[in-house]
């Protein structure tokens, strides 16, 4: 029985240890000013959060930390995949000039989310202003304009008429 509630007592003293670390990563997240230690000590202790990594990811990218943010975004998908992830994925590996995985990564957010502009955007950029690829350039903006639009937006309708003033020049 000495046994049973000694187990009963540790399980319980960690569980209440990883409450506690999940409500100080929710007060560091909403804070104002980031907390990189602070993020990094936390990180030990929600290593099984995928959340915890995702957020971390963005966090990362923003202070221009490319490759610390991708180690964060491989750790999130060991267990799960997102649209979101992958597009920042996508964003860190153009920051860092690695085109061919950027392409990559765009390229399966495109697939993930077949309606959504962002990825096709950022290829049709790729492929006209980096690899100035006439062919590749010519069939996204082809793609980018029939792709119906399912949400008005200024951003949308930028990209579709930029892909069609491309079309009309070639």
């Amino acid at each position: 029985m000495r046994i049973v509630l000694t187990i009963a007592l540790i399980l319980s003293s960690l569980n209440l240890m990883y409450a506690n670390l999940e409500l100080d990563w929710k007060r560091e997240s909403t804070s104002a000013e980031f907390n990189y230690d602070h993020y990094k000590k936390i990180e030990t202790g929600l290593e099984d959060l995928n959340a915890f990594h995702q957020d971390f990811a963005f966090k990362l990218y923003h202070l221009g930390k490319y490759r610390e943010s991708l180690e964060q975004i491989a750790k999130y998908e060991a267990n799960k995949t997102s649209y979101r992830l992958t597009v920042l994925k996508a964003s860190n590996y153009l920051e860092l000039n690695d085109y061919e995985k950027a392409i990559e990564s765009f390229l399966l957010s495109k697939n993930m989310i077949p309606s959504r502009f962002l990825p096709k955007y950022e290829l049709f950029i790729l492929y006209t202003q980096i690899l100035k690829d006439e062919g590749l350039s010519r069939d996204m903006a082809k793609e980018i304009n029939e792709t119906p639009i399912k949400v008005m937006s200024p951003y949308v309708l930028s990209v579709k008429h930029e892909a069609s003033k491309y079309l009309k020049i070639q």
